[in-house]
């Protein structure tokens, strides 16, 4: 198995010690110890198989979801456990916070609205106190006033953190917080008043229709008082609004809460997504073989270096910003606790803009490994379509990536106001205070290698960030009205914001290098990963640091050889590096991700699991397919002489058909000497007389067809006088259900009025009357001969009506489009021309019971004549 010996040869390449890097990527001995005890319970233990999961129908798969609910429903337990411990009284939260662990009620955060999502204020539902029954009234005043996406509301939860529009005495105070419920603990079905459901299949295969996410709507429903969230205010018995001593900045440790959870996450799905293209492009091999020897590995190729490597190092750099998310969540609690409340502005917008900068990172990361891992990254087996689905909603929720960017600026710009007034920047805005010698400073490298000093990389981050938050300050001075220029100047606030939260997270990786780090190699691959992490976003936005002036171009051109000189590096340890993830096979879900590098025989063996493998002939395919082919292969037969080229002898492309048979069945193109045992032969002309270029059938070829495969009429018995066609209602039902088909260029161009009154009229009629004459003649079991036809008055008016209408006919190059080239046309040879080419066309659409049928085969054959030149249409 030749993936196997693939991974083997790279891990014997690694040149650090793997273990000691696994404990740094886990934080800790102990979290090591016990994420690898669990992973591997959770992996040996067939209650979490993933099995087949992606082929599960949705009701399958949310019911095996709730199979394994009690991790799942601990996780949507978190979420509203924080926001009763946040905002809950400390009598409310010894009644909700032990039903809620114990799992005697289950719970989900009611936010989101079906109208509003990030505008928070803009939230509709209502919460109206009564003061005679003591009672809050909730209600869902219009449509865009619905809840809509909570997990875990659709089907499961019983209770509701939900968030209306506190309103007491006709005033409203704003949203605030309620523990409503939803669902009866006795039979789980809503309450009277309470609308819910689930708001249907997400983006994803599987992903995110794992979960319930829900759409919610009250009519007047009423909860007690004492449900209202009251830590922070509260609403008296006789309905008075007080807020309470307790400061409303208290809120901000849920928020600091949920922001570092979801950097922490943005680690995990970007390494898992490094993983698995990691070992796959070092199982994969293609182009570079020579005199017969292997072909090379695909991470091998500069090109896939570029790509991938930056990933795998911003990998190890979300990790350790967001183990500093952990340490800033403790002390923002500790600080509150004791009412201090200083950092608050810095830490909301540290935690959002970390917020919107990794999971913007993670989502786009994500899908370029799906794309390094070329056309089998595609696959669900592969694992990343799935991850990069249940990954993509995170650049929304918990607010908009984009937004939360604006809420970073915004506090830029009011640290940059504030810069001379002696208010000393703090925490991750701690640069700030050095503003001078950061608007004037220049780097100071000299070669290659300068760049993997710190202090270089460093202050070359600050440096932009500080210019680009100047800049953006300085034009914005020149508004009038400040929010009017906020607006204005939205995208390039925008990259002041992520550039300051790029270099927070550069600064955090440098801070974790400064530490002291066990293990062989280790800190040396992690200096490694540093550099391409740092080198990578500075030539990735280049345009910045030389636009502030920190950098020349030569510096630049210095940073981008020694980005190159850290990827060889990183080759020898890349492989082994996502080892030290520690992720299981079962974990990763991923076949091109498997830790045995067997790759190929696992993608043919699963292929094969597929349902649709289960029998050797698709469902549906005997009764919606196999009727087309029979029906072509069978017009493929009979129509094969008509397609020929005009070289062959035009005798063995005649009509015949066989005496004393009543259904009159036509026989197909016969040879010549199969002729001899015919009766009855039908007229013969030379083929390239009436179907070559030049001939009058030839320009005919597009009005026939455009016209005859499109009439709704079949054999009819009843005779049509052409000279009443014009008020028959049959007539008249069919020209207005005539199509002119795509194939048929002439047709479309003719103009509207041309098409219905010089085309549609004369030559259905024409069409009509030949087919309803040559089925009457056909049933019969005799053809009329073209002499016949030549002296019968009606046919010879029906062909002069034809030729008259000038469509198709006078667009031959070689008539002339005057009168006169159109009498020329009732010459009687090209007449014979006409009609036998209109005969033998009606004939075989008759036989072929293709009469009327759009989706006729015939239209193929036009084509395939223009292409052969067998006609001048």
């Amino acid at each position: 198995m030749e993936g196997v010996d693939y991974l083997a040869d790279e891990r014997n390449k690694a040149e650090f010690d793997v273990d000691e890097m696994k404990i740094v990527w886990a934080g800790s001995r102990h979290s090591f110890d016990v994420s690898d005890r669990i992973s591997k319970l959770v992996a040996n233990d067939p209650g979490f198989s993933k099995e087949g999961r992606t082929i599960l129908p949705r009701k399958e798969l949310f019911k095996n979801t709730l199979r394994k609910a009690a991790y799942a429903w601990k996780r949507i337990s978190d979420l509203r456990l924080s926001a009763i411990k946040g905002q809950g009284t400390d009598e409310q939260q010894k009644k909700w916070l032990p039903l809620a662990r114990k799992m005697q009620i289950i719970g989900c955060y009611a936010q989101t609205e079906l109208g509003h999502g990030s505008n928070v204020q803009g939230l509709e539902t209502t919460a109206t106190f009564d003061p005679q029954t003591d009672e809050f009234v909730i209600h869902s005043p219009t449509l865009t006033s619905s809840k809509w996406w909570p997990g875990g509301l659709g089907k499961v939860s019983t209770h509701a953190v939900l968030y209306a529009r506190l309103i007491t005495d006709g005033k409203d105070y704003g949203v605030n917080g309620f523990i409503v419920q939803l669902r009866s603990l006795e039979d789980h079905k809503p309450l009277p008043g309470v609308t819910v459901g689930d708001i249907g299949m997400k983006f994803g295969n599987v992903a995110y229709n794992t979960m319930d996410n829900g759409v919610l709507t009250f009519d007047h429903v009423r909860i007690p008082r004492d449900q209202m969230l009251m830590r922070v205010s509260q609403v008296t018995k006789e309905g008075k609004y007080v807020q309470s001593d307790i400061p409303r900045q208290l809120l901000y440790g849920t928020m600091v809460y949920m922001r570092q959870t979801i950097v922490a996450d943005a680690s995990i799905a970007m390494s898992r997504a490094v993983c698995i293209a990691t070992r796959y492009s070092a199982v994969r091999r293609q182009f570079g073989s020579q005199n017969g020897g292997q072909e090379t590995q695909v991470i091998d190729y500069k090109t896939q270096q570029n790509r991938l490597f930056p990933l795998l190092a911003s990998a190890y750099a979300l990790r350790f910003v967001g183990e500093w998310l952990k340490w800033l969540y403790t002390d923002v609690t500790q600080r509150l606790q004791a009412n201090e409340f200083s950092t608050l502005h810095e830490v909301h917008a540290c935690t959002a803009g970390l917020k919107s900068l990794t999971t913007t990172a993670t989502a786009d990361g994500i899908e370029e490994c799906r794309k390094l891992c070329g056309g089998h990254g595609y696959l669900c087996s592969s694992g990343l379509p799935e991850l990069f689905a249940v990954y993509a909603p995170a650049c929304t929720y918990e607010g908009d990536n984009v937004v939360l960017q604006l809420q970073v600026a915004r506090f830029l710009m009011k640290t940059v106001s504030q810069l001379g007034s002696g208010k000393k920047p703090v925490g991750t805005i701690t640069y700030m205070g050095r503003i001078e010698h950061l608007m004037q400073c220049r780097s100071y490298v000299k070669q290659a290698k300068d760049w993997l000093k710190p202090s270089a990389i460093l202050e070359a981050f600050e440096a932009r960030a500080a210019r680009m938050a100047v800049a953006c300050a300085q034009n914005l001075s020149k508004f009038d009205n400040p929010d009017e220029g906020f607006a204005e100047l939205a995208a390039d606030l925008v990259e002041a914001a992520i550039a300051h939260c790029q270099l927070i997270v550069v600064s955090k990786f440098i801070e974790k290098l400064q530490q002291n780090i066990a293990g062989k190699g280790v800190k040396q691959q992690l200096e490694v990963l540093c550099g391409v992490y740092s080198l990578f976003l500075l030539h990735k936005h280049q345009g910045d640091f030389l636009g502030t002036g920190y950098i020349t171009s030569k510096q630049a051109s210095l940073a981008k050889e020694q980005l190159r000189a850290l990827y060889s590096q990183l080759r020898l340890n890349a492989v082994s590096l996502v080892d030290a993830f520690n992720y299981t096979d079962h974990y990763l879900d991923s076949i091109l991700g498997r830790y045995d590098g067997n790759v190929y025989p696992k993608l043919y063996e699963a292929a094969w699991k597929d349902p649709l493998n289960e029998s050797d002939v698709a469902d549906g395919f005997h009764e919606y397919i196999r009727p087309i082919i029979k029906q072509q292969l069978q017009t493929a037969r009979l129509i094969s002489g008509f397609l020929s080229a005009l070289e062959e002898d035009c005798r063995t492309t005649v009509w015949t058909y066989q005496k004393d048979v009543e259904d009159g069945a036509l026989d197909s193109f016969q040879p010549d000497v199969q002729l001899k045992k015919k009766k009855k032969i039908s007229f013969i002309r030379k083929r390239k007389d009436v179907f070559g270029p030049g001939s009058a059938a030839a320009s005919a070829t597009v009005l026939a067809f455009g016209s005859l495969f499109t009439a709704l009429y079949k054999g009819s018995e009843s005779h049509i006088d052409i000279h009443k066609a014009p008020n028959d209602p049959i007539i008249q039902s069919l020209i207005k259900k005539i199509e002119f088909l795509p194939f048929v260029p002439e047709i479309i161009n003719a103009g509207k009025k041309f098409a219905l009154q010089t085309i549609k009229g004369p030559f259905l009629c024409a069409q009509l009357r030949l087919l309803d004459g040559q089925f009457k003649n056909h049933q019969k079991a005799h053809f009329l001969g073209l002499k016949q036809k030549e002296e019968d008055d009606l046919v010879q008016e029906t062909a002069k009506e034809v030729t008259d209408a000038g469509h198709g006919i006078i667009k031959l190059g070689s008539i002339s489009q005057s009168s006169a080239g159109i009498n020329n046309l009732h010459h009687p040879q090209l007449l014979t021309d006409v009609l036998l080419y209109i005969e033998e066309v009606v004939c075989s659409c008759a036989s072929l019971g293709f009469v009327g049928t759009a989706e006729s085969t015939f239209a193929e054959s036009i084509e395939l004549m223009r292409k052969h030149d067998i006609c001048s249409g």
